[in-house]
């Protein structure tokens, strides 16, 4: 299955635009760029520099629902003159120390996606919890921050190679997600909001819980891309994520995105899914429902998490293109055609095939009562 074309091209642009934790600002102004002035869509950037995009077309009751994607990759900050002077870098995200070695980086700043110049990583050190980075050049002028030297925007037959599929992915969904819904004016409701700094501990998200007016109370899918280990596999569908590392999601949120996996699987039978909890690490999901909001997550599984490739060495990140147009598909549908989310009732409902297991299981206990 290939990837639809909308969602392709946006990914290709932001793949050519540079990011790391607090240096966001090229990757956002193109989400504003691309999503300003679309019908029915709104867009407002809060005080801490996250973006909100809020699509709305006469909507059926109790549709809402919010997409929640970061917009930053672990990479380097030149933070001020007394850094630079000592060519040195903090490096800002979650890498095995194994794995900063001797290696090219690009340094960028935030007016252009061109590359300033490249420097050569020379060491870490580790012993503080600022993870400062020493380089054998000095840095490029007016360089402010930095990214692995590695391939940009390839396709092969069914994986999209990129620098920073995390989450790339996650945010071309969201945006390629709102203008279609907007030029095709599909009816429903759909909050994307686009987080910053999530490599280094959900600052974005954490700080968006600040905003006013702050999201209603409606079901927040975060949308990641997560290490592909234990049974999570590459190219078997996009991920329902019941939980990660820290905790557990929603499980009604979690069961009406399933019911609405079931039901696109009756009409298209090769749509298939993963149910895993990813346990690698912790997404923002986790930050919503610790805020008391209905929270669920999907991923892709990830090749060479965070740049983690095998024996040790820096690589581009890669995902499935049959998955990522499986997460898309999955998306459309419970915007605009699944039934709308309800909270539990007092009396839960038993869906799927454990509803149908609750009514052959029914008259036989009474049966034999």
């Amino acid at each position: 299955m290939g990837l639809d074309e909308r969602l392709k091209a946006v990914a290709v642009t932001l793949a050519h635009l540079p990011t790391a934790p607090y240096h966001e600002h090229q990757i956002r102004a193109e989400a504003i760029r691309q999503l300003q002035g679309l019908p029915h869509l709104k867009l407002r950037q809060d005080r801490y520099g996250n973006l909100i995009a809020h699509y709305r077309n006469r909507p059926q009751r109790g549709q809402a629902l919010a997409l929640v994607a970061h917009l930053d990759h672990p990479g380097f900050s030149i933070p001020d003159a007394a850094f630079r002077k000592k060519k040195c870098a903090e490096f800002l995200g979650g890498v095995a120390p194994e794995y900063l070695q001797p290696q090219s980086v690009l340094f960028f700043n935030r007016k252009s996606p061109a590359p300033l110049g490249v420097c050569t990583l020379q060491r870490i050190d580790w012993s503080q919890p600022q993870k400062k980075a020493y380089f054998s050049e000095s840095f490029p002028k007016d360089a402010e921050f930095g990214m692995w030297d590695l391939p940009v925007a390839r396709f092969t037959s069914d994986r999209f190679i990129n620098r920073n599929c995390d989450d790339l992915v996650g945010v071309a969904t969201i945006m390629a997600l709102l203008a279609d819904l907007s030029r095709s004016g599909a009816r429903g409701e759909v909050y994307g909001l686009l987080t910053r700094a999530e490599e280094v501990g959900f600052h974005g998200a954490l700080a968006s819980l600040r905003m006013a007016p702050a999201l209603p109370r409606i079901p927040i899918l975060s949308l990641e891309t997560s290490n592909a280990r234990g049974f999570a596999k590459i190219g078997a569908g996009p991920i329902l994520r019941v939980g990660d590392r820290t905790s557990i999601f929603t499980p009604s949120v979690t069961a009406w995105m399933q019911t609405a996996l079931e039901e696109i699987k009756k009409k298209q039978p090769d749509a298939a899914y993963q149910r895993l909890l990813m346990g690698g690490g912790t997404c923002e999901a986790t930050v919503f429902q610790q805020a008391g909001y209905p929270a669920g997550a999907l991923c892709l599984a990830l090749k060479n998490y965070h740049n983690m490739g095998p024996r040790s060495k820096i690589a581009a990140e890669s995902v499935s293109l049959a998955d990522w147009q499986g997460l898309y598909r999955l998306l459309r549908y419970l915007a605009t055609e699944a039934t709308p989310y309800r909270a539990p009732t007092a009396r839960p409902k038993l869906v799927g095939k454990l509803a149908a297991m609750q009514k052959e299981a029914l008259p036989k206990l009474q049966a034999t009562k």
